[in-house]
């Protein structure tokens, strides 16, 4: 029977919003209002007052998500809206089912045996590309389908007031900062780009701080071609570093600050070797300052309020624990598409209330989700935003992905921790004596500075083609008998393997990895 694809799209959204009310994060309070250069000290409110321009419908209640969804259905008078409320029970019982990471494994594709593809293999490259959870591809699909029924701008409009904004509502809620210092952008790389593109420079002076770790689009080139001046970029690295302790990559980053440094740009938790960095630690002392009475010379580093901190989000989003009010930085870059396990082409910039003065005009602007212009620029993030015609399947589905990702840590159990957990096993396997004359890890040892990406570096070159690390990687790719095919990612120029394990991977997934690097090593 063919199935109507309102249904499908309300009753399944329906019982992912259900799950995320259970676990809704208490109201915090305002902020009071600060001078120029103070900086805030308690949370601001996630409580924010209904748009003036929203449709008048019902709104004396905050919804989920997936409620708002099947409200919006029942207002059009769309048919099955009925059939939804008896459905209702039947699929919340489902959803529950999913309580053990096995379960989670079940939620994607991938999982699946398919003999028409006669692909099966296992995702161990978290850090490039996740695949989506099937319920958002499927409702991705689906909410887009009901676009191309209904492109009218009144439809367009109602969907993006009611659905859309619930989404942003979701993911800012989560990371726990107020819904308008979240702009849904296409990527990190955009986001970036947006941070440094339209950041206004108080002095000729002005000087960048960036890591040799970051991604790019937020690196010393990039930072130095925007200000036309390569030279005032400075950079931090952590290669000479006792990584040993976490509070010696925190004065490595006070080190590099001058009297001119105006913006700390840096990746949370590195692409390319796997360290994690002590964002919030890095954060307190550059904009609170720091007594150093731990090592000789009682250092003490000033406190530098009016500093910018961009934090590159990109690896943390979906994999650690995120609070934004906590962290303590002035923006912040992520991706849908990466540990969340959202939908591809939606990224989020968030840019804290009082730091949005840091930016000039954006060099690309255009309509909002209402498909209007505005000709004053919005005063918060929203003018980073480039909606109007984008796709809002895709919108929808990154507030889904988020309240999914909430289910999982409240049922299932803590992301990071089993990251971390994961990440753990598969570096102790890697660090076997028997492989110590074939790899050393690059990945700090310490457990406070790394989670789940894990990166070696090949120390023979089997194949002789100068590529150690990209001939294993082809060859885990590869059909070979009696393995599995596994999909990681080339680093170092050929010469080192990353692997990044997310939550659907299992202990199960590390054996056979290991058998298979175990063979081709001994090969």
């Amino acid at each position: 029977m063919k199935k109507n694809i309102y249904l499908k799209s309300a009753f399944l959204i329906l019982g992912i919003g259900f799950f995320s009310s259970l676990y809704g994060m208490e109201d915090g309070l305002k902020d009071e209002p600060h001078e120029k250069g103070a900086r805030a000290t308690s949370p601001r409110s996630l409580v924010v007052a209904q748009d003036e321009r929203e449709p008048a419908h019902d709104s004396s209640q905050r919804t989920t998500l997936g409620e708002e969804l099947f409200r919006f259905y029942v207002d059009m008078s769309h048919p099955g809206h009925e059939r939804v409320r008896e459905k209702t029970n039947i699929i919340y019982s489902e959803e529950r089912r999913h309580s053990s990471w096995e379960d989670v494994r079940g939620m994607f594709a991938f999982a699946e045996p398919s003999e028409a593809l006669a692909l099966n293999i296992i995702p161990m490259n978290a850090a490039n590309f996740c695949p989506p959870f099937k319920l958002v591809s499927e409702i991705t699909h689906e909410f887009q389908q009901d676009l191309d029924h209904n492109v009218h701008m009144q439809h367009r409009i109602e969907l993006f007031t009611r659905i859309v904004e619930r989404s942003r509502e979701s993911v800012a809620k989560s990371l726990n900062v107020d819904k308008e210092e979240i702009a849904f952008t296409r990527n990190t790389s955009e986001s970036n780009n947006s941070v440094n593109n339209c950041y206004r420079f108080r002095n000729l002076r002005g000087r960048v701080l960036v890591w040799d770790e970051n991604h790019h689009t937020n690196d010393k080139l990039l930072w130095g071609h925007r200000m036309g001046d390569e030279d005032r970029v400075d950079v931090v690295t952590l290669t000479e570093v006792d990584l040993q302790n976490k509070d010696n990559v925190v004065r490595a980053f006070l080190e590099g600050i001058n009297e001119d440094t105006e913006v700390v740009t840096f990746t949370e938790l590195s692409n390319t070797t796997g360290t994690r960095l002590p964002t919030k630690e890095i954060c307190n002392a550059i904009h609170n300052g720091l007594k150093d009475y731990k090592h000789s010379g009682r250092k003490e580093y000033k406190a530098r309020p009016n500093i910018h901190i961009h934090v590159d989000g990109a690896q943390s989003w979906g994999s650690l624990r995120v609070d934004l009010r906590d962290m303590d930085c002035d923006s912040f870059s992520a991706s849908a598409h990466k540990w969340l396990c959202g939908p591809r082409e939606v990224g989020i910039l968030y840019v804290r209330n009082s730091a949005i003065t840091h930016f000039k005009m954006p060099n690309v602007v255009a309509y909002d989700g209402r498909i209007v212009f505005h000709t004053d620029i919005p005063r918060n993030a929203g003018r980073f935003e480039l909606l109007g015609q984008r796709n809002d399947a895709s919108l929808l589905a990154i507030g889904l992905a988020n309240d999914v990702h909430l289910r999982i840590n409240a049922e299932v159990g803590p992301i990071e921790e089993r990251l971390w957990q994961l990440g753990d096993a598969l570096r102790g396997k890697l660090s076997d004596p028997s492989f110590s004359e074939h790899l050393k890890i690059v990945t700090p040892s310490s457990p406070d500075l790394r989670n789940s990406i894990i990166v070696a570096e090949l120390l023979k070159d089997k194949e002789g083609k100068g590529k150690p690390g990209e001939n294993l990687y082809d060859y885990l790719y590869t059909q070979v008998d009696g393995f599995e095919r596994f999909l990681t990612s080339p680093q170092g120029e050929g010469r080192r393997i990353r692997f990044c394990l997310n939550f659907y991977n299992t202990e199960n997934d590390i054996t056979e990895l290991m058998r298979k690097i175990n063979a081709y090593l001994l090969k």
